[in-house]
Formats: structure tokens, C-alpha cells, sequence
């Protein structure tokens, strides 16, 4: 099966999608924990705990959480 778009359907598409990636690049980066922390660098939560405190792994402490931008861990570790 074949489908033909006119010019002004192509156009608004194109538009639609540079939207949507528009959006993304705004969208700010969400905080993880520490599970998916270790999940994603394969390092131990014990580790990780050792990392804030005696290494300076970056956080932010939610109460007794500790929470986390993947971009600044992976930046910390390329640094080390």
C-alpha cells in the first residue's frame, strides 16, 4: 500500500516533530535515586553511599533520600 502527502501535510508534520524535539531539549532533566544509580553505572548502593561522602558524588539530599542527575554522575565518574 502506498500513501501520497501533499506538500502542506509533509510541512506540518516537519513542524509537529520539531516540536516534540524542541520540547525535549527544554524539558528538564529528571532526578533518579539511588537504585537506578547503580543500575545504570553498575556500582553498588554501598559504593555509591561511599562516593558522596568521601569522594564528592554530586546529590541532593530529600530527607533521608538521596537523589541524583544521571548527566552529573556520568561527568563525575568520566572526571575520576
Amino acid at each position: 500500500m502506498e500513501v501520497t502527502l501533499s506538500e502542506d501535510t509533509i510541512k506540518r508534520l516537519g513542524d509537529v516533530i520539531a516540536e516534540k524535539i524542541l520540547y525535549a531539549k527544554n524539558k528538564p532533566e529528571p532526578w533518579i535515586d539511588i537504585r537506578e544509580v547503580s543500575e545504570k553505572t553498575g556500582r553498588s548502593p554501598e559504593t555509591i553511599y561511599k562516593d558522596v561522602e568521601h569522594r564528592g558524588l554530586p546529590c541532593i539530599r530529600g530527607g533521608r533520600r538521596l537523589k541524583f542527575k544521571l548527566s552529573e554522575v556520568e561527568t563525575w565518574l568520566r572526571s575520576r
